[in-house]
């Protein structure tokens, strides 16, 4: 059983050696997303190369979360292991070969090993406190065909359940800084725990310009040994050479800068240090000296066309401070007192007041915005207006808007364009030979009839002038409609399938439905749905029958209600599936031939199909005929 795991980590033996013996300085710094904040376990020495024998003490007993049960009564057992430092420790499961990973099995997993060359895994715990055992010496030169690559890899115990699954774990970090080509032999690598902290990251800051200071706001990630402080760089903007440096203490997550006065301006980093050495520097942010501005100077004059304002401003003074980004202009009174109209984001020196403002005195408020940071407050200025009886007349306006309606209307032998159609076994189409002498089903691309208004209730393009159809005088009145509701559809003379699965089975013949249009003005916009069906039967002047299943269809939408401009409004209007002759129910199934969602209903939408029907072969010789119902309905309430 040794011989065999020696096998299995062979390749990996001095990484695992490593995990088991060093106690990592640099911790929570490299640590995964995920992984829980642990104590983390001293190792002795806190570095060396693959030669070095090291030592990495268990938990302590006064530690929370050890092994939460014992070996003897609980099963559970505690483990070694040396991971790559972005694998989570709670993912891995630890079995009686040792660590694996299941969601990435390329990754790094292995267990420490002893200077002895066993694999530290599957050992007991203590029968009483739960506490791991075991204090083991570790070296990376085990196995001299071991090599580890550089990088950073999470080493420590684990306690795990009779399932291999991580009860608890105690971990720290291990960097291994160089290698060489994995020949074998003293050195092949060198490691350490004694690791630098992560850079902090500036995020915000902001000027006081009662204090003349700034104050920079921070995150920084906890390092063991743990971080001791900051140190904050100044350099004047448009110099090279730093001022005296700023000390942050540890545990900070903001710092001042003092005598940040009007018009100087400083790029500020900051950098970490731990016992070990100091981090790189964080990204740089530029805090400037501000002020207070100037108040705009506003006009909003008494001597206006109607009851529309212009109010117009000019920009504060800006000898130091910057300019302006924006103004938020707000007019407030009236008799009796209006609702504030506030007009924010204006870019340029004026803005236009609306009508529909009463009799009575207001007051134009304007206030300049300042980009963020900037440390500039804005200070607002205003001017007065009144609207008098001689500068105003009203003239009341009243129009009713009619009742709404959901409406499915059609025009007799009106059609709208058809895409192309390439059938299949399942659906094959009209008999098309190709060069190779191979027949397919192949439906060509059919233009729209030349009324193409279709059922659209506009105007008849074919009469001469503008002119409205009669059919949709009165469109969408009266209630209840009355438009056209019963059309023919022709499919012609059948032919018989002689290629592909159906072939001698069945006759074929297609056709165009009569384009069929959905209205929508209704109050409340809930959207709808489009269905046909067919009847159970086709038939014959024989008496002779064969089912409507053999009917099918492919919808397609023609046209839709353009968007409305400014509003945003648009109707979405999307067709049904095809429904292949034959298959399920056909169009006895009650199938969509379009539909609108929920609040993009209301609009004018033509539909159109390429209707498709598979005749059996033994359905005598007659001329055959059924009803398609199409219906339309409010989509249901969710």
């Amino acid at each position: 059983m040794r011989t065999n795991m020696k096998r299995a980590f062979a390749g990996m033996a001095a990484i695992a050696v490593a995990s088991t013996g060093l106690a990592i300085s640099s911790g929570a710094a490299q640590a995964a997303p995920g992984d829980p904040s642990v104590d983390t376990p001293p190792v002795t020495p806190i570095s060396g190369n693959s030669d070095t024998v090291f030592t990495m003490p268990p938990r302590p007993s006064s530690l929370a979360a050890n092994c939460s049960q014992d070996s003897a009564t609980g099963g559970f057992r505690w483990n070694t292991f040396q991971v790559e430092a972005s694998v989570n420790v709670n993912d891995v499961n630890f079995g009686g070969l040792g660590p694996t990973l299941a969601s990435n099995p390329t990754a790094f997993v292995q267990p420490l090993w002893s200077t002895g060359g066993s694999p530290q895994v599957n050992n007991n715990t203590a029968p009483t406190t739960g506490q791991i055992i075991g204090f083991n010496p570790y070296t990376f030169n085990v196995y001299p065909a071991g090599f580890v690559a550089a990088g950073d890899y999470k080493i420590g115990y684990a306690c795990s359940t009779p399932t291999g699954v991580v009860d608890s774990f105690y971990q720290t970090i291990v960097r291994v800084t160089t290698n060489t080509t994995p020949a074998g032999g003293a050195g092949q690598f060198t490691w350490t725990t004694a690791i630098p902290p992560v850079a902090p990251a500036l995020t915000t800051s902001s000027y006081n310009a009662g204090t003349l200071t700034s104050t920079v706001n921070f995150t920084s990630t906890a390092s063991v040994p743990a971080t001791t402080g900051f140190t904050a760089t100044l350099v004047p903007v448009g110099a090279s050479a730093p001022i005296a440096p700023i000390a942050v203490p540890a545990g900070a997550t903001s710092f001042q800068i003092p005598g940040v006065v009007l018009g100087s301006s400083y790029t500020v980093t900051l950098v970490a240090t731990n016992a070990t050495g100091s981090s790189a520097a964080s990204n740089s942010v530029t805090v400037a000296g501000a002020s207070s501005s100037a108040s705009p100077v506003v006009t909003a004059p008494d001597a206006f066309a109607g009851n529309v304002v212009t109010v117009t401003w000019t920009a504060p003074a800006t000898p130091v401070t910057p300019a302006p980004v924006s103004y938020v202009v707000v007019i407030t009174g009236g008799s009796p007192a209006i609702t504030p109209q506030t007009f924010p984001g204006v870019t340029g020196l004026s803005q236009v007041v609306p009508a529909g403002l009463a009799l009575g005195g207001y007051t134009a408020t304007v206030t300049p915005n300042y980009a963020a940071g900037s440390g500039v407050t804005g200070t607002a200025g205003s001017d007065g207006f009144s609207i008098t009886p001689n500068s105003l007349i009203l003239q009341e306006i009243t129009v009713t808007r009619p009742p709404g309606a959901l409406i499915l209307t059609q025009r007799c032998g009106v059609f709208g364009p058809l895409n192309s159609f390439t059938g299949v076994d399942a659906f094959p189409g009209f008999p098309v030979r190709r060069s190779d002498g191979l027949q397919i089903g192949i439906l060509p691309a059919l233009l729209a009839s030349a009324d193409q208004i279709g059922t659209s209730p506009d105007i008849d393009l074919v009469t001469p002038g503008i002119q409205v159809d009669p059919e949709f005088a009165n469109y969408p009145e009266p209630t209840p409609p009355t438009y056209p509701t019963e059309c023919g559809l022709s499919m012609g003379t059948a032919r018989f399938v002689t290629s592909g699965n159906l072939a001698g089975q069945f006759y074929t013949a297609s056709g165009r439905l009569n384009q069929v249009t959905v209205l929508d003005t209704r109050d409340t916009d809930t959207g709808w749905i489009a269905r046909g069906d067919i009847e159970d039967n086709f038939t014959g002047t024989t008496g002779d029958t064969f089912s409507g299943d053999y009917l099918g269809w492919i919808p397609q939408v023609t046209d839709t209600s353009d968007p409305v401009g400014g509003s945003g409004y648009d109707q979405l209007v999307t067709p049904g599936g095809a429904i292949l002759p034959g298959t399920v129910n056909g169009l006895r199934g009650d199938p969509i031939l379009g539909e609108s969602p929920r609040d993009a209903g209301l609009g004018i939408a033509t539909m159109d199909a390429r209707m498709q029907l598979l005749i059996p072969a033994s359905a005598n010789a007659a001329d055959y005929s059924a009803t398609l119902s199409l219906t339309v309905v409010p989509r249901p309430t969710p």
